[in-house]
């Protein structure tokens, strides 16, 4: 499923002809795969599929794209029309 979504939201990426919300899109659609692969990573380390400082290197890249993009929150919260009190909710501080 996640694959299926990592293409659909990468087919949109392709079609935004704005810029900098294409480059808004595409670092939130690398977070989205990258997050996927570091929640799963002792998996992919123990079927050898990840070696130990690619997993450091894909938690780093996480990191990056959060802080990147982290000047961007409230607009993008605003443009995916996310409730306040969503937003307000414990689970949203992490």
């Amino acid at each position: 499923m996640e694959r299926e979504v990592q293409e659909r939201f990468a087919r949109r990426v392709e079609e935004c002809k704005d810029g900098p919300t294409r480059d808004a899109l595409q670092a939130l659609a690398s977070l989205y795969g990258l997050r996927a692969l570091e929640r799963d990573r002792a998996w992919f380390l123990e079927n050898g599929f990840f070696e130990p400082q690619k997993s450091k290197a894909i938690r780093d890249q996480v990191d990056a794209l959060c802080a990147e993009l982290a000047p961007q929150v409230l607009a993008l919260t605003d443009a995916f029309d996310i409730p306040e009190q969503s937003l307000a909710a414990p689970i949203a501080r992490r």
